[in-house]
């Protein structure tokens, strides 16, 4: 949904759409359809609704074509009035939801809309501007462009209720006052007003409960509607660290009409990935021969290595400034799509970039001539055979598929050719496959023993950490790093119990798969680091009878010793915390 913009180095940078007609994305019958439900939903109580949307989904950009097309329907039956707040220039200003009000008084105001000064997005503008606006706001209508008449008494019972909710305001009966006051203005008003508030998710996890709990108990007002965008991953673990965990169930009642972003048509991003960084450099063509066949079979890397893990905006964006980077350092010493194959597979799927890293020697075909071999070589049999093993034991299907992609030799193991198999490559011959270039792919590469950021975030958030086939030694790597617990308390704070829970359980089944002296440490190390973070929280409670649950369930405490010492730990926190319902270990 949003578009794309270079900066002066060739970079590309994140950019929304300024008007709908630089939609790429064909989403203008969703937006027609969608303003057409709002107009036919004029609630007398107020209404929410919530538009969800990982980041780089393009929600601004969608927001701007609703926008757009409210200001230019100017046959509605309705009048519409549009808010913009964007909550995010204000974090940590103590004043969201007063500033929330305020904008709704600036942009109802005959001076309202986007060009204001720099002191009015930053807190100054409910001591200045709007005293100014209503003092001469002395006739009974004034006139705002492009929307038609609003009452100047309503614009000021907005900039009222902005500053009874200021917190430097003790008097509750004002607020409520004011609310009241507003209610009944706003129930004569023919007016309706739509606030659109944008960027939710980047807020701090208290100001998101702040700003929600405007929205509903404050401004749920007679014909007004909020318009949210967010990603729902990120507001509901927001809502998680001061909602006993049950950041779902509060955003659900916050939220009367939940939506989804459609996501972009794939085919839409691979184009516009193509014009970043395809097209200009051009992509070698690769192909393998194979005995019986009569002509040589393109290996398409790109369908393999970048188009499926390219969903967004924001990926394309991603892949390409890594890539330019790197083609601009090393376009002399590697072919293009293998570079670009590969920078792909370290941005979007790090432990296979790991993984090839560290199997060079098998990945690396020893047969380089133009002639097929006939096998006569032994060494290249067992060659085949251990390389086989190793690629069978990968746990994503996808995986072998890329690999095959880059590294001829590897699926024509798999397929039981190995010894027909005969690489080619239009000249120069700088292929990732052969020993001699292997190396320069990886020259800006993480060091090969340390973990990317996307493998904690995939053990802690997503494994399946209860699966049989758990741990295998890719999560076994990450489980005994020495930054594990530390991204354990920061990936689960304010994270539902459940998962918390399955962690620790996947934590003592780790443990028992390591070295005797370090079994049981890295657990209680985990568990600690979690609680730690929790302390003081209202969550400290839940997550530590958590704990202790996942202990009772694990069949851990006679294989790990050391889970009978986190045992009588956490059991002692749990009676000094007065707390009696726990499950009990020990007698």
């Amino acid at each position: 949904m949003g578009d794309t913009a270079q900066d002066g180095s060739g970079f590309s940078r994140e950019h929304p759409i300024e008007h709908a007609k630089d939609d790429a994305f064909n989403r203008q019958a969703y937006v027609s359809k969608l303003l057409n439900a709002l107009w036919r939903s004029d609630d007398i109580n107020g209404l929410v609704v919530g538009i969800s949307g990982p980041w780089g989904s393009g929600k601004t950009s969608l927001k701007t074509m609703l926008v757009e097309e409210i200001n230019t329907a100017r046959e509605t039956s309705q009048s519409f009035r549009v808010v913009e707040f964007e909550p995010w220039m204000y974090s940590r200003s103590g004043k969201l939801v007063s500033l929330l009000f305020d904008e709704v008084a600036y942009d109802l105001s005959p001076t309202g809309g986007k060009s204001r000064h720099l002191k009015e997005r930053t807190g100054q503008f409910a001591n200045t501007v709007l005293p100014a606006l209503s003092d001469a706001a002395s006739a009974a209508n004034v006139v705002v462009p492009r929307v038609g008449t609003v009452s100047s008494s309503l614009i000021k019972a907005f900039s009222g209720l902005a500053k009874a909710t200021d917190p430097t305001n003790d008097d509750i009966d004002s607020l409520a006052w004011r609310r009241e006051k507003l209610k009944r203005k706003l129930d004569k008003s023919p007016d309706r007003i739509i606030v659109f508030i944008d960027d939710l998710d980047r807020l701090m996890d208290d100001e998101v409960v702040e700003m929600l709990r405007a929205v509903k108990a404050v401004g749920d007002l007679p014909h007004m509607t909020y318009v949210l965008l967010y990603d729902r991953d990120s507001i509901t673990r927001s809502l998680d660290a001061t909602c006993h965990g049950k950041g779902d169930e509060y955003l659900e009642k916050i939220i009367q009409v939940p939506l989804d972003l459609p996501e972009p048509p794939q085919d839409a991003v691979s184009e516009r990935l193509k014009a970043e960084v395809v097209a200009p450099v051009g992509l070698a063509s690769k192909k393998i021969y194979m005995e019986g066949y009569d002509r040589f079979v393109e290996l398409n890397s790109f369908g393999y290595c970048v188009k499926p893990y390219v969903s967004t905006m924001r990926d394309v964006i991603r892949l390409s400034n890594e890539f330019k980077l790197r083609y601009k350092v090393m376009k002399d010493d590697v072919e293009v799509d293998d570079l670009l194959s590969i920078t792909s597979l370290e941005v979007f799927r790090p432990s296979l970039h790991r993984w090839i890293m560290e199997h060079k020697a098998l990945l690396c075909s020893p047969v380089t001539g133009r002639t097929s071999y006939s096998g006569q070589h032994k060494g290249e049999e067992q060659w085949a055979q251990s390389l086989t093993t190793e690629l069978k034991n990968l746990p994503k299907d996808s995986d072998r598929e890329a690999l095959e992609s880059l590294f001829p030799f590897a699926g024509a193991a798999l397929a039981g050719n190995w010894s027909n198999a005969n690489t080619c490559y239009d000249d120069p011959w700088r292929s990732i496959c052969r020993t001699e270039h292997f190396d320069a792919y990886f020259r800006f590469s993480t060091d090969r023993d340390v973990l990317h950021e996307a493998e904690f975030k995939q053990f802690l958030l997503v494994d399946d950490l209860l699966d049989p086939g758990f741990p295998r030694d890719d999560q076994l790597k990450i489980f005994g790093d020495k930054y594990f617990p530390g991204k354990a308390a920061s990936y689960l704070n304010g994270s539902d119990t459940e998962r918390i829970q399955k962690v620790i359980l996947g934590c003592l089944k780790c443990d028992q798969m390591i070295s005797e002296v370090l079994r049981g440490c890295i657990s209680i190390n985990v568990a600690t680091t979690i609680l730690n973070r929790n302390n003081g929280s209202r969550l400290h409670t839940d997550v530590l009878k958590t704990i202790v649950g996942a202990i009772a369930q694990s069949d851990s405490i006679a294989a790990v010793p050391t889970a009978l010492a986190l045992a009588v730990q956490m059991q002692k926190e749990l009676h000094d915390s007065g707390t009696a319902e726990a499950p009990v270990l020990l007698p």
